[in-house]
């Protein structure tokens, strides 16, 4: 279902990120979403939703992708920060046609893409923008202080992706472990008879 938020003129400060466990086996990997908003008021950053990708075309890329059609359900005006390039290229290249009134090819996950383009057709021009921000960044002690709340920001947001699947799916999460453990362990005994 396509679900819009209420059009509110605040503008929020959101990250988002999307996490996929087992991505060498295709029929196994599951992979959630995240959303965290930074609260700068309170200085703290609040999980918003997490969910794993309700699609059976589990990746790392298309729970990027999901993470920010999140992010579009929740707030009707937001800046989305995301350690992906690849899905801020793409959302910048959306957001380049759609004021040109130009043609938008939506390419590979087109079911995903179509659902951020429907968004932001719904919205004026700039209501949501997208930024890259680095990704894993572990030392932060010597960053400039808006730097060290992009790190913060994308790690909670990495936190709470997987939790989406190794927490709120334990169950299905420990399945694929299985398969994928007996699966390497018979690759390995392969291996060393063939040695």
């Amino acid at each position: 279902p396509f679900n819009m938020p209420c059009p509110m003129p605040v503008r929020k400060h959101v990250y988002t990120d999307g996490s996929a466990f087992f991505n060498t086996h295709w029929d196994c990997c599951l992979a959630g979403s995240a959303v965290v908003e930074w609260k700068q008021e309170q200085g703290e950053m609040v999980e918003v939703v997490r969910r794993i990708l309700p699609y059976q075309d589990h990746s790392s890329y298309r729970a990027e992708v999901f993470a920010v059609v999140l992010a579009l359900e929740m707030f009707w005006c937001v800046d989305i920060f995301s350690d992906c390039e690849a899905v801020v290229s793409q959302f910048e290249a959306m957001c380049d046609a759609i004021g040109r009134k130009g043609n938008i090819i939506l390419g590979q996950h087109a079911d995903l893409w179509s659902v951020v383009e429907r968004h932001l057709r719904q919205r004026e021009c700039g209501a949501v923008r997208m930024f890259k921000v680095k990704a894993h960044v572990s030392d932060t002690s010597t960053l400039p202080e808006d730097l060290r709340i992009h790190a913060w920001g994308n790690q909670q947001a990495d936190c709470c992706a997987k939790d989406a699947v190794r927490i709120d799916h334990a169950a299905l999460h420990r399945k694929m472990e299985g398969i994928v453990n007996e699966r390497t362990a018979v690759y390995q005994k392969m291996c060393a008879f063939q040695n």
